[in-house]
Protein backbone atom coordinates (compact mmCIF):
# COMPACT_ATOMS: atom_id res chain seq x y z
CA UNK A 1 0.00 0.00 0.00
CA UNK A 2 1.91 3.37 -0.95
CA UNK A 3 0.75 6.82 0.86
CA UNK A 4 0.13 9.50 -1.75
CA UNK A 5 2.81 10.97 0.03
CA UNK A 6 5.36 9.38 -1.37
CA UNK A 7 4.56 9.91 -5.18
CA UNK A 8 4.59 14.08 -3.93
CA UNK A 9 8.33 13.27 -2.51
CA UNK A 10 8.99 11.25 -5.20
CA UNK A 11 8.28 14.26 -7.39
CA UNK A 12 9.41 17.13 -5.29
CA UNK A 13 13.27 15.52 -6.06
CA UNK A 14 13.63 17.52 -9.16
CA UNK A 15 15.81 14.38 -10.44
CA UNK A 16 17.68 16.02 -13.46
CA UNK A 17 19.18 18.57 -11.42
CA UNK A 18 20.13 16.51 -8.59
CA UNK A 19 21.46 13.36 -10.78
CA UNK A 20 21.52 14.72 -14.15
CA UNK A 21 20.11 13.34 -17.21
CA UNK A 22 21.44 9.69 -16.98
CA UNK A 23 21.05 8.87 -13.69
CA UNK A 24 17.24 9.77 -14.29
CA UNK A 25 16.19 6.26 -15.87
CA UNK A 26 17.31 4.29 -13.10
CA UNK A 27 16.34 6.41 -10.39
CA UNK A 28 12.82 6.18 -11.67
CA UNK A 29 13.21 1.57 -12.20
CA UNK A 30 14.50 2.09 -8.54
CA UNK A 31 11.51 3.95 -7.32
CA UNK A 32 9.15 1.49 -9.34
CA UNK A 33 10.95 -1.22 -7.60
CA UNK A 34 10.14 0.10 -4.41
CA UNK A 35 6.00 0.85 -5.52
CA UNK A 36 6.06 -2.51 -5.97
CA UNK A 37 7.50 -3.69 -2.95
CA UNK A 38 5.26 -1.48 -1.11
CA UNK A 39 2.05 -2.90 -3.37
CA UNK A 40 3.03 -6.37 -2.70
CA UNK A 41 1.91 -6.31 0.96
CA UNK A 42 5.64 -8.33 1.67
CA UNK A 43 6.53 -4.45 2.60
CA UNK A 44 6.83 -5.49 6.26
CA UNK A 45 6.93 -8.48 8.68
CA UNK A 46 8.99 -11.29 9.20
CA UNK A 47 9.56 -14.04 6.98
CA UNK A 48 12.73 -17.13 6.89
CA UNK A 49 15.45 -17.62 3.96
CA UNK A 50 16.52 -21.42 4.26
CA UNK A 51 17.42 -21.53 8.04
CA UNK A 52 17.21 -17.62 8.73
CA UNK A 53 14.07 -15.84 9.92
CA UNK A 54 15.04 -12.31 7.89
CA UNK A 55 12.69 -9.44 7.52
CA UNK A 56 11.63 -8.33 3.86
CA UNK A 57 14.53 -6.87 2.88
CA UNK A 58 16.50 -10.17 4.04
CA UNK A 59 18.06 -8.75 6.77
CA UNK A 60 18.69 -11.60 9.41
CA UNK A 61 16.56 -10.53 12.53
CA UNK A 62 17.34 -12.66 15.80
CA UNK A 63 14.25 -12.43 18.37
CA UNK A 64 14.91 -12.81 21.80
CA UNK A 65 12.19 -13.47 24.16
CA UNK A 66 10.50 -14.08 27.37
CA UNK A 67 7.41 -15.27 27.64
CA UNK A 68 4.25 -13.87 30.20
CA UNK A 69 1.45 -15.35 30.70
CA UNK A 70 -1.74 -14.98 32.30
CA UNK A 71 -4.19 -14.56 29.67
CA UNK A 72 -4.46 -18.30 29.42
CA UNK A 73 -4.93 -19.01 33.16
CA UNK A 74 -7.89 -18.29 35.83
CA UNK A 75 -5.03 -16.07 37.43
CA UNK A 76 -6.24 -13.44 35.06
CA UNK A 77 -8.26 -11.99 37.36
CA UNK A 78 -4.68 -10.29 39.18
CA UNK A 79 -4.06 -9.00 35.66
CA UNK A 80 -1.40 -10.86 33.95
CA UNK A 81 -0.57 -12.78 37.11
CA UNK A 82 0.90 -10.21 38.45
CA UNK A 83 1.80 -10.67 42.29
CA UNK A 84 3.26 -8.16 44.73
CA UNK A 85 2.19 -4.84 46.45
CA UNK A 86 0.43 -2.66 44.49
CA UNK A 87 3.10 -0.75 43.05
CA UNK A 88 2.49 0.34 39.87
CA UNK A 89 6.11 -1.69 39.25
CA UNK A 90 4.54 -4.70 39.93
CA UNK A 91 0.69 -3.85 38.71
CA UNK A 92 1.54 -1.61 35.25
CA UNK A 93 1.92 -3.38 31.99
CA UNK A 94 4.07 -0.40 30.46
CA UNK A 95 6.22 0.03 33.33
CA UNK A 96 6.96 -3.63 33.08
CA UNK A 97 7.55 -3.96 29.31
CA UNK A 98 9.97 -1.09 30.04
CA UNK A 99 11.73 -3.35 32.24
CA UNK A 100 12.01 -5.86 30.04
CA UNK A 101 13.47 -4.07 27.44
CA UNK A 102 16.36 -2.68 29.76
CA UNK A 103 17.18 -6.27 30.19
CA UNK A 104 17.79 -7.05 26.23
CA UNK A 105 14.50 -8.25 24.94
CA UNK A 106 13.19 -7.63 21.70
CA UNK A 107 10.03 -9.91 21.87
CA UNK A 108 7.40 -11.14 23.70
CA UNK A 109 5.32 -14.08 24.21
CA UNK A 110 1.95 -13.64 25.13
CA UNK A 111 -0.29 -16.72 26.28
CA UNK A 112 -3.78 -16.72 25.81
CA UNK A 113 -6.90 -19.44 25.63
CA UNK A 114 -10.22 -18.74 23.90
CA UNK A 115 -11.84 -19.63 26.80
CA UNK A 116 -10.39 -17.26 28.82
CA UNK A 117 -10.41 -14.35 26.12
CA UNK A 118 -13.86 -15.16 25.95
CA UNK A 119 -14.79 -15.44 29.88
CA UNK A 120 -12.29 -14.46 32.04
CA UNK A 121 -12.77 -11.81 34.76
CA UNK A 122 -12.15 -8.53 33.87
CA UNK A 123 -10.09 -6.06 35.50
CA UNK A 124 -9.74 -2.19 35.22
CA UNK A 125 -7.56 0.27 35.50
CA UNK A 126 -6.68 1.07 39.13
CA UNK A 127 -5.56 3.38 41.26
CA UNK A 128 -1.85 2.22 42.10
CA UNK A 129 1.42 3.60 44.53
CA UNK A 130 3.35 5.34 41.56
CA UNK A 131 7.14 3.72 41.99
CA UNK A 132 9.63 6.55 41.17
CA UNK A 133 11.55 6.92 38.40
CA UNK A 134 14.67 6.08 40.72
CA UNK A 135 13.10 2.91 42.34
CA UNK A 136 12.72 2.13 38.70
CA UNK A 137 15.70 2.57 37.30
CA UNK A 138 17.18 0.88 40.63
CA UNK A 139 15.05 -2.37 40.32
CA UNK A 140 17.42 -2.70 36.48
CA UNK A 141 20.67 -2.00 38.02
CA UNK A 142 22.90 -4.87 37.69
CA UNK A 143 25.16 -5.75 40.73
CA UNK A 144 28.24 -5.94 38.59
CA UNK A 145 27.48 -2.70 36.60
CA UNK A 146 25.92 -0.62 39.16
CA UNK A 147 28.10 2.72 37.44
CA UNK A 148 25.75 2.45 34.37
CA UNK A 149 22.26 3.37 34.06
CA UNK A 150 19.42 2.80 31.41
CA UNK A 151 18.86 5.23 28.63
CA UNK A 152 15.47 5.66 27.65
CA UNK A 153 13.24 6.96 30.06
CA UNK A 154 10.37 4.96 32.32
CA UNK A 155 6.81 5.34 31.64
CA UNK A 156 4.93 7.93 33.59
CA UNK A 157 1.49 6.55 35.24
CA UNK A 158 -0.70 9.35 35.16
CA UNK A 159 -2.49 10.68 37.64
CA UNK A 160 -1.52 7.22 39.99
CA UNK A 161 -3.85 5.38 37.02
CA UNK A 162 -1.97 2.05 36.57
CA UNK A 163 -2.94 0.54 32.55
CA UNK A 164 -4.51 4.02 32.09
CA UNK A 165 -6.60 3.76 28.67
CA UNK A 166 -7.05 0.10 29.33
CA UNK A 167 -10.73 -1.13 27.52
CA UNK A 168 -12.88 -2.64 30.25
CA UNK A 169 -15.66 -4.09 28.36
CA UNK A 170 -14.04 -7.60 27.53
CA UNK A 171 -11.04 -9.44 28.82
CA UNK A 172 -10.99 -10.23 24.43
CA UNK A 173 -10.04 -6.51 23.95
CA UNK A 174 -7.71 -5.90 26.54
CA UNK A 175 -5.95 -8.90 25.46
CA UNK A 176 -5.78 -7.43 22.01
CA UNK A 177 -4.47 -3.88 23.88
CA UNK A 178 -1.65 -5.01 25.78
CA UNK A 179 -0.60 -6.55 21.89
CA UNK A 180 -1.02 -2.98 21.06
CA UNK A 181 1.05 -1.87 23.75
CA UNK A 182 4.10 -4.06 23.19
CA UNK A 183 3.99 -3.60 19.79
CA UNK A 184 4.00 0.23 19.78
CA UNK A 185 7.05 -0.11 22.39
CA UNK A 186 8.70 -2.16 19.11
CA UNK A 187 8.31 -5.51 20.57
CA UNK A 188 7.84 -8.38 18.23
CA UNK A 189 5.01 -9.73 19.68
CA UNK A 190 4.09 -13.57 19.53
CA UNK A 191 0.16 -14.54 19.80
CA UNK A 192 0.39 -18.07 21.76
CA UNK A 193 -2.85 -20.10 21.76
CA UNK A 194 -1.94 -22.23 25.28
CA UNK A 195 -4.25 -24.36 26.70
CA UNK A 196 -4.46 -28.00 26.51
CA UNK A 197 -7.29 -31.06 26.62
CA UNK A 198 -8.33 -30.10 30.42
CA UNK A 199 -8.45 -26.05 29.75
CA UNK A 200 -9.99 -25.08 26.11
CA UNK A 201 -12.38 -27.13 24.44
CA UNK A 202 -12.60 -24.89 21.54
CA UNK A 203 -9.70 -26.43 20.31
CA UNK A 204 -11.88 -29.12 19.42
CA UNK A 205 -13.90 -27.60 17.27
CA UNK A 206 -12.30 -26.48 14.22
CA UNK A 207 -14.82 -24.56 12.30
CA UNK A 208 -14.94 -22.18 15.34
CA UNK A 209 -11.52 -22.42 16.55
CA UNK A 210 -10.62 -21.13 12.95
CA UNK A 211 -13.37 -18.31 13.25
CA UNK A 212 -12.05 -17.23 16.66
CA UNK A 213 -7.87 -17.12 15.79
CA UNK A 214 -9.73 -15.39 12.77
CA UNK A 215 -11.24 -12.55 14.21
CA UNK A 216 -8.38 -12.09 17.09
CA UNK A 217 -6.06 -11.61 14.20
CA UNK A 218 -8.15 -9.34 12.62
CA UNK A 219 -8.30 -7.06 15.89
CA UNK A 220 -4.83 -7.08 16.55
CA UNK A 221 -4.25 -5.69 12.89
CA UNK A 222 -7.07 -2.86 13.08
CA UNK A 223 -3.66 -1.04 14.27
CA UNK A 224 -1.61 -1.61 10.92
CA UNK A 225 1.41 -0.98 12.57
CA UNK A 226 1.26 -4.21 14.32
CA UNK A 227 1.57 -6.05 10.47
CA UNK A 228 5.06 -5.90 11.32
CA UNK A 229 5.53 -7.03 14.90
CA UNK A 230 3.25 -10.00 15.33
CA UNK A 231 4.25 -13.74 15.46
CA UNK A 232 1.66 -16.69 15.58
CA UNK A 233 2.00 -19.28 17.62
CA UNK A 234 -1.39 -21.32 16.56
CA UNK A 235 -1.28 -24.21 19.42
CA UNK A 236 0.90 -24.88 22.06
CA UNK A 237 2.45 -28.47 22.93
CA UNK A 238 0.30 -30.47 20.51
CA UNK A 239 0.72 -33.80 22.80
CA UNK A 240 -1.56 -31.53 25.40
CA UNK A 241 -4.17 -32.17 23.34
CA UNK A 242 -3.48 -36.15 22.50
CA UNK A 243 -2.62 -34.27 18.88
CA UNK A 244 0.42 -35.89 16.87
CA UNK A 245 1.31 -36.50 13.05
CA UNK A 246 -1.03 -39.26 13.10
CA UNK A 247 -4.00 -38.68 14.73
CA UNK A 248 -5.51 -35.20 16.37
CA UNK A 249 -9.58 -35.26 17.15
CA UNK A 250 -11.40 -32.97 15.26
CA UNK A 251 -8.71 -32.42 12.32
CA UNK A 252 -7.57 -35.54 11.51
CA UNK A 253 -3.89 -34.90 11.99
CA UNK A 254 -1.62 -32.71 13.15
CA UNK A 255 -0.35 -32.03 9.56
CA UNK A 256 -4.01 -31.32 8.62
CA UNK A 257 -4.55 -28.98 11.88
CA UNK A 258 -1.31 -26.77 10.74
CA UNK A 259 -2.14 -26.55 6.89
CA UNK A 260 -5.70 -25.82 7.62
CA UNK A 261 -4.25 -22.84 10.00
CA UNK A 262 -2.12 -21.84 8.09
CA UNK A 263 -4.82 -21.81 5.20
CA UNK A 264 -6.94 -19.63 7.49
CA UNK A 265 -4.48 -17.13 8.70
CA UNK A 266 -1.63 -16.12 6.52
CA UNK A 267 -4.05 -14.50 4.21
CA UNK A 268 -4.94 -12.40 7.16
CA UNK A 269 -0.95 -11.60 7.50
CA UNK A 270 0.95 -12.43 5.30
CA UNK A 271 4.13 -11.32 6.63
CA UNK A 272 3.24 -12.93 10.19
CA UNK A 273 6.31 -15.70 10.87
CA UNK A 274 3.95 -18.96 12.03
CA UNK A 275 5.53 -20.99 14.72
CA UNK A 276 5.09 -24.82 14.55
CA UNK A 277 5.64 -27.21 17.50
CA UNK A 278 6.24 -31.11 17.20
CA UNK A 279 3.68 -33.96 19.04
CA UNK A 280 3.54 -37.45 19.00
CA UNK A 281 7.69 -38.10 19.85
CA UNK A 282 7.70 -37.57 23.67
CA UNK A 283 8.10 -41.10 24.18
CA UNK A 284 11.72 -41.07 22.21
CA UNK A 285 12.98 -38.33 24.29
CA UNK A 286 11.24 -35.19 23.17
CA UNK A 287 9.80 -32.60 25.22
CA UNK A 288 6.71 -31.86 24.77
CA UNK A 289 6.20 -28.95 21.84
CA UNK A 290 9.34 -31.18 20.04
CA UNK A 291 8.81 -33.92 17.61
CA UNK A 292 9.86 -33.60 14.05
CA UNK A 293 11.92 -36.38 13.26
CA UNK A 294 11.56 -37.79 9.97
CA UNK A 295 14.67 -40.33 9.41
CA UNK A 296 13.32 -43.73 9.23
CA UNK A 297 16.14 -45.63 10.42
CA UNK A 298 16.24 -43.19 13.54
CA UNK A 299 12.28 -43.58 13.64
CA UNK A 300 12.83 -47.36 13.44
CA UNK A 301 15.50 -47.61 15.71
CA UNK A 302 13.43 -45.07 18.73
CA UNK A 303 10.14 -47.49 18.25
CA UNK A 304 12.37 -50.52 18.96
CA UNK A 305 13.78 -48.76 22.30
CA UNK A 306 10.45 -47.81 23.15
CA UNK A 307 8.71 -51.40 22.65
CA UNK A 308 11.07 -52.29 25.24
CA UNK A 309 9.95 -50.10 27.60
CA UNK A 310 6.24 -50.72 27.29
CA UNK A 311 5.17 -48.11 25.10
CA UNK A 312 4.35 -47.87 21.08
CA UNK A 313 3.43 -44.14 19.77
CA UNK A 314 6.17 -42.38 18.13
CA UNK A 315 4.93 -40.58 15.26
CA UNK A 316 6.86 -39.60 12.25
CA UNK A 317 6.81 -36.10 10.89
CA UNK A 318 7.59 -36.71 7.11
CA UNK A 319 3.93 -36.40 6.47
CA UNK A 320 4.10 -32.74 7.43
CA UNK A 321 7.10 -31.51 5.62
CA UNK A 322 5.65 -33.07 2.67
CA UNK A 323 2.16 -31.43 2.84
CA UNK A 324 4.33 -27.92 3.11
CA UNK A 325 6.80 -28.42 1.06
CA UNK A 326 6.06 -26.59 -1.90
CA UNK A 327 2.91 -24.68 0.21
CA UNK A 328 3.11 -20.84 -1.02
CA UNK A 329 3.42 -19.75 2.62
CA UNK A 330 6.20 -22.51 3.59
CA UNK A 331 8.33 -19.24 3.66
CA UNK A 332 7.01 -18.32 7.11
CA UNK A 333 6.93 -21.66 8.75
CA UNK A 334 9.40 -21.38 11.39
CA UNK A 335 9.96 -25.26 13.72
CA UNK A 336 9.49 -23.97 17.40
CA UNK A 337 10.42 -27.21 20.03
CA UNK A 338 10.68 -27.08 23.09
CA UNK A 339 13.12 -28.18 25.35
CA UNK A 340 13.81 -28.79 28.93
CA UNK A 341 15.31 -29.97 31.96
CA UNK A 342 14.15 -33.04 34.07
CA UNK A 343 12.94 -30.69 36.79
CA UNK A 344 9.92 -30.61 33.91
CA UNK A 345 10.03 -33.56 31.93
CA UNK A 346 11.63 -36.02 34.51
CA UNK A 347 13.93 -37.36 31.93
CA UNK A 348 16.20 -40.07 33.35
CA UNK A 349 18.94 -39.39 30.32
CA UNK A 350 19.51 -37.65 27.21
CA UNK A 351 18.95 -34.75 28.58
CA UNK A 352 22.70 -33.28 28.71
CA UNK A 353 25.91 -33.88 26.91
CA UNK A 354 26.48 -36.43 23.28
CA UNK A 355 22.30 -38.10 24.36
CA UNK A 356 21.12 -34.64 24.20
CA UNK A 357 22.51 -33.42 20.74
CA UNK A 358 21.82 -36.46 19.23
CA UNK A 359 18.14 -36.46 20.08
CA UNK A 360 18.14 -32.66 19.20
CA UNK A 361 19.43 -33.19 15.27
CA UNK A 362 17.47 -36.05 14.95
CA UNK A 363 14.41 -34.18 15.25
CA UNK A 364 15.18 -30.44 14.52
CA UNK A 365 18.82 -29.34 13.85
CA UNK A 366 18.86 -31.69 10.69
CA UNK A 367 16.15 -29.61 9.21
CA UNK A 368 19.03 -26.74 9.69
CA UNK A 369 21.46 -28.24 7.63
CA UNK A 370 20.82 -30.80 5.67
CA UNK A 371 17.43 -29.63 5.32
CA UNK A 372 14.25 -31.80 4.21
CA UNK A 373 13.92 -33.57 0.55
CA UNK A 374 11.41 -34.40 -1.10
CA UNK A 375 10.08 -34.31 -4.82
CA UNK A 376 13.78 -33.89 -5.91
CA UNK A 377 14.09 -30.77 -3.70
CA UNK A 378 15.76 -30.11 -0.62
CA UNK A 379 14.00 -27.29 2.13
CA UNK A 380 15.94 -25.44 5.37
CA UNK A 381 14.26 -24.60 8.22
CA UNK A 382 14.47 -21.85 10.58
CA UNK A 383 14.71 -22.75 14.24
CA UNK A 384 13.14 -20.75 16.81
CA UNK A 385 13.60 -22.45 20.62
CA UNK A 386 9.76 -21.59 21.48
CA UNK A 387 10.34 -22.76 25.30
CA UNK A 388 13.21 -23.04 27.32
CA UNK A 389 14.78 -22.56 30.66
CA UNK A 390 15.36 -24.29 34.14
CA UNK A 391 15.57 -23.72 38.12
CA UNK A 392 19.05 -24.37 38.25
CA UNK A 393 18.41 -25.55 41.56
CA UNK A 394 20.60 -28.68 41.36
CA UNK A 395 23.53 -29.79 39.29
CA UNK A 396 21.61 -31.94 36.83
CA UNK A 397 19.63 -28.78 36.26
CA UNK A 398 22.45 -27.00 35.81
CA UNK A 399 24.33 -29.61 33.93
CA UNK A 400 21.31 -29.72 31.75
CA UNK A 401 20.71 -26.49 30.88
CA UNK A 402 24.62 -25.69 30.10
CA UNK A 403 24.17 -28.59 27.35
CA UNK A 404 20.95 -26.75 25.65
CA UNK A 405 22.41 -23.69 25.68
CA UNK A 406 25.77 -25.49 24.38
CA UNK A 407 23.70 -26.67 21.83
CA UNK A 408 22.19 -23.44 20.76
CA UNK A 409 25.61 -22.01 20.19
CA UNK A 410 26.56 -24.72 17.96
CA UNK A 411 29.41 -25.50 20.51
CA UNK A 412 28.76 -29.34 20.97
CA UNK A 413 31.03 -31.83 19.44
CA UNK A 414 31.30 -31.88 15.56
CA UNK A 415 29.23 -34.73 15.10
CA UNK A 416 26.58 -32.81 15.82
CA UNK A 417 27.13 -29.42 14.17
CA UNK A 418 23.88 -27.61 12.93
CA UNK A 419 23.39 -23.67 13.06
CA UNK A 420 23.49 -21.44 16.20
CA UNK A 421 19.64 -20.87 16.81
CA UNK A 422 19.95 -17.58 17.92
CA UNK A 423 15.99 -16.77 18.01
CA UNK A 424 13.92 -17.94 21.26
CA UNK A 425 11.42 -17.18 24.17
CA UNK A 426 12.84 -18.17 27.83
CA UNK A 427 10.52 -19.32 30.14
CA UNK A 428 8.80 -16.46 31.94
CA UNK A 429 8.75 -13.60 33.51
CA UNK A 430 6.45 -14.41 35.90
CA UNK A 431 7.37 -15.09 39.51
CA UNK A 432 5.43 -18.31 39.90
CA UNK A 433 6.75 -20.42 37.41
CA UNK A 434 6.79 -24.22 39.06
CA UNK A 435 8.77 -24.56 35.83
CA UNK A 436 11.87 -22.27 35.86
CA UNK A 437 11.12 -20.04 38.59
CA UNK A 438 10.76 -17.15 36.06
CA UNK A 439 13.04 -13.97 35.93
CA UNK A 440 10.54 -11.87 38.75
CA UNK A 441 11.57 -12.96 42.41
CA UNK A 442 8.83 -14.87 44.08
CA UNK A 443 8.81 -12.41 47.15
CA UNK A 444 8.42 -9.59 45.96
CA UNK A 445 7.36 -10.08 42.01
CA UNK A 446 9.76 -6.93 40.81
CA UNK A 447 13.98 -8.19 42.07
CA UNK A 448 15.82 -9.67 38.90
CA UNK A 449 17.09 -13.36 39.32
CA UNK A 450 20.18 -12.20 38.28
CA UNK A 451 21.53 -16.08 37.93
CA UNK A 452 19.37 -16.52 35.12
CA UNK A 453 19.48 -13.15 32.94
CA UNK A 454 23.24 -13.87 33.43
CA UNK A 455 22.83 -17.07 31.19
CA UNK A 456 21.11 -15.39 28.76
CA UNK A 457 23.43 -12.26 28.35
CA UNK A 458 26.72 -14.24 28.94
CA UNK A 459 25.45 -18.00 26.72
CA UNK A 460 22.78 -16.19 24.27
CA UNK A 461 23.86 -12.96 23.09
CA UNK A 462 20.99 -10.94 24.85
CA UNK A 463 21.90 -7.38 24.88
CA UNK A 464 20.77 -5.89 28.00
CA UNK A 465 21.40 -1.78 28.83
CA UNK A 466 24.53 -2.22 30.66
CA UNK A 467 26.59 -4.19 27.98
CA UNK A 468 26.75 -0.62 25.60
CA UNK A 469 25.64 1.78 28.23
CA UNK A 470 27.89 4.70 29.39
CA UNK A 471 28.88 4.86 32.82
CA UNK A 472 27.41 7.27 34.65
CA UNK A 473 27.99 9.36 38.31
CA UNK A 474 23.99 10.07 38.14
CA UNK A 475 21.67 6.91 38.81
CA UNK A 476 18.61 9.19 37.84
CA UNK A 477 17.58 10.49 34.97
Amino acid sequence: RVEPTFVVHARSLHLPSLLGARSVGAMRLLCLAAVLVLCSGHATGLTTKGPHIVDFYRKNVNLKGVAWYGFNVDQYGNFLGMGGNYDSINRDVRTHLWRMQQLGFNSIRLPFSFGILNNGVRVRPSGCTVTSKQDLINSVLHPGFKSKVPTTQPPTVKGGICNAGMPTDTVWNQYVWVVNIAASMGFFVTVDFHSNKNGDRTFYNPSSFKSQWSRLLSDILRNKANASKIVLEPMNEPDGYDCNWQYCQGWGSLTSFYTQMMGTLNPLCPGCLVLVEGGGQANGWSNWGDGFTTNPAVIQKIRGYIKTQGKSLYADATPFFKAIHNAKWRSQVVLSPHVYCPGVTGALDRYAGNGLYEHLDWSFGDKQTKGFNYQGTTRQYAVMLGEFGSTLANDKERTCINSILTYMNNYQPAQYKHLPITSWNFWVWNADSADTGGLLGMGDWRTIQWQRLDLLSSKLQLMPYYKFARPSRKLSL
